[in-house]
């Protein structure tokens, strides 16, 4: 049933070819014979015939063609191709039309409007005069339109049989090209060259913003459980011997989690369109709630005073991920944090001792977002091992404001 159904859609296509073609020459028609009567002498009537089908042939080309500069008939096209001939191919409707679709709408709608005239043609024309001769040849009546008819029997037999197979093939006319018409179509009304630059563009930009999202979730998210994970061991082997501190434990938890739900509102707001991104620039905070969970933090931070805010939500980012990983994989002991600013660009510093595991080549998901975000900004990154000190060394441009976008 599926393919049946497949077939008279294909064939409703076809035949909406058909009736636009027709009213096409008709409106052509008209004016031409309205044009010829008035310019041409009634003598020469019979002579003008000829140049009359010229004219109204070639009209109805050109009508035919500038149908297909109408805005919209494109949109028309696409949609009837995935409904009517059930195209998977990747069709296009540009919100900028180039001239390459233009005449890309133009071949396509000429060969609708020729496909459907011609199954019109075959089933309105060649099937009656096809099935009227195989008929009359049976019955050895003469044929239509003054032919000659074989005086033999054999002669009438195989000519009845010659036009019934006429008759069938103007009968399934409509099969094959709507069978063509579906597989031409990705070729008229598919993307062009620019388009699947363009496609390949948009593409990358949502897998960019899929990686700035995970990004985002595991520096934010990620950081915040980081910390009420170890908050909660910590917790657990306070509660009896030292409940005070424990209870400042788990007022660390409580606030980094409300800290947290607050930031994964914000980032489903912008995932909704609704919200401006949440801002994590306050690099004191960050070190003050890492040296309230146990880390030996020393920090020399100095920022310029008109950072950006971009740049600042990058900084913090960056930090909170160098400083979660020195809790998560380092010894212990001092961990250092130098964040200072020149004329031209923000220079950061991390260190700490490496954990059991040594060195980390090429680090781990966070790592990974620590270099997407230096590379956003244009900036550098040189992390591992110097010195027997896990270091990371970022330097990123400062572009002040007024001075750059």
């Amino acid at each position: 049933m599926t393919t049946v159904s497949r077939l008279l859609r294909q064939f409703a296509w076809l035949m909406s070819g058909a009736a636009i073609a027709t009213a096409t020459i008709m409106v052509v028609m008209v004016v031409m014979v309205l044009v010829y009567t008035v310019a041409e002498a009634p003598a020469s009537q019979g002579a003008m015939q000829p140049r009359l089908l010229g004219a109204i042939a070639a009209g109805s080309i050109l009508l035919g063609a500038a149908l297909g500069l109408v805005p919209g008939v494109r949109e028309v096209e696409v949609s009837a191709a995935r409904t009517m001939l059930s195209s998977r191919q990747e069709l296009v409707a540009p919100l900028t039309v180039r001239p390459a679709h233009r005449i890309q709408t133009v071949l396509w709608v000429l060969f609708h409007l020729a496909g459907g005239l011609f199954v019109a043609s075959c089933l309105l024309i060649v099937l009656p005069l096809a099935g009227s001769a195989a008929f009359d040849l049976l019955t050895a009546r003469p044929l239509p339109l003054g032919l000659a008819a074989p005086s033999a029997g054999p002669g009438r037999w195989l000519g009845a049989m010659l036009a019934a197979l006429i008759a069938l093939a103007a009968l399934l006319s409509w099969w094959p090209l709507g069978l063509l018409a579906a597989r031409l179509v990705g070729r008229f009304l598919g993307p062009t060259t620019h388009d699947r630059l363009q496609l390949a563009l948009a593409r990358a930009d949502r897998e960019a913003e899929h990686n700035r999202i995970a990004r985002e979730l595991h520096d934010g998210i990620g950081h915040a459980l980081s910390i009420v994970g170890i908050q909660a061991a910590a917790g657990r082997r306070l509660a009896r011997r030292a409940p005070e501190m424990a209870a400042e434990r788990f007022d660390t938890i409580e606030s980094t989690a409300r800290s947290a739900m607050a930031e994964l509102d914000a980032m489903l707001a912008v995932l909704r369109g609704g919200a401006a991104a949440p801002s994590h620039t306050d690099l004191g905070s960050l070190v003050e709630t890492h040296r309230r969970n146990g880390m030996e933090l020393r920090a020399a931070i100095e920022l310029p005073e008109d950072l950006p805010e971009m740049l600042g939500q990058q900084l913090a980012g960056i930090v909170a991920e160098l400083l979660s990983n020195a809790r998560r994989h380092g010894a212990g002991g001092e961990v250092r944090l130098l964040v200072r600013h020149t004329g031209k660009s923000l220079e950061l510093r991390v260190e700490n001792a490496p954990g059991a595991g040594g060195s980390r080549p090429g680090g781990g998901r966070g790592l990974l977002g620590v270099r997407e975000r230096v590379a956003l900004c244009g900036g550098t990154a040189d992390i591992g091992l110097h010195e027997n000190r896990w270091t990371a060394r970022i330097e990123l441009p400062l572009l002040r404001k007024g001075h750059g976008s």
